[in-house]
């Protein structure tokens, strides 16, 4: 009677973390569109939105992978925004010259 007492709750473990598992890809799916819509209807790039998602074989957009992010957004922001803020510090500095 144990036994089968434990293999019913191991089973009901089981299914529950199966059941929230697949409501919790469910959410960061729906969360994933969300967020790729709202950065694109806001003028962002795709290169830009490529940064935190990307596009799998169907074309939806998915999370990106993590372990690689920082270099994607360290690299847009030496392609785009180096140049810009250098500028910025340059004009700074001679605006306020002693």
């Amino acid at each position: 009677m144990k036994l089968r007492t434990a293999l019913r709750q191991e089973f009901e473990t089981r299914l529950n973390w199966d059941v929230w598992r697949e409501k919790m890809n469910r959410i960061l799916k729906e969360n994933v569109l969300k967020w790729t819509h709202f950065l694109k209807e806001g003028g962002y790039s795709d290169e830009f939105v490529s940064i935190f998602f990307t596009q799998d074989q169907t074309g939806t957009w998915v999370d990106s992978p993590t372990e690689t992010r920082n270099d994607r957004l360290h690299d847009y922001m030496r392609r785009y925004n180096h140049g810009i803020i250098d500028a910025a510090l340059e004009e700074y500095r001679r605006d306020h010259q002693n």
